[in-house]
């Protein structure tokens, strides 16, 4: 899984918070985005997401099959055209 890096200038308050708090940073961190996120979802924010994922992923699959029997014609093209040659 993708661990991203937190920035430095964060590093030292989310370490602040956990000492004063007693937590460590991995659960300041997580008290912190956990319900950010949960209110992203509310919202609808990532089904809307996931909305526009599946929607590309339609559109890129309708172009390759465009493109692959654009390729396919063509090549059925030229091989009439070598039987008629």
């Amino acid at each position: 899984m993708y661990s991203p890096r937190i920035k430095e200038d964060l590093i030292h308050r989310i370490y602040q918070l956990g000492r004063h708090t007693g937590k460590n940073m991995v659960e300041i961190v997580d008290d912190i985005i956990r319900p950010a996120l949960e209110r992203f979802n509310e919202t609808g924010l990532f089904r809307d997401i996931e909305n526009e994922e599946k929607t590309l992923a339609d559109l890129t699959d309708y172009f390759q099959n465009i493109i692959t029997n654009r390729k396919k014609k063509t090549a059925d093209v030229i091989e009439l055209l070598r039987k008629i040659a």
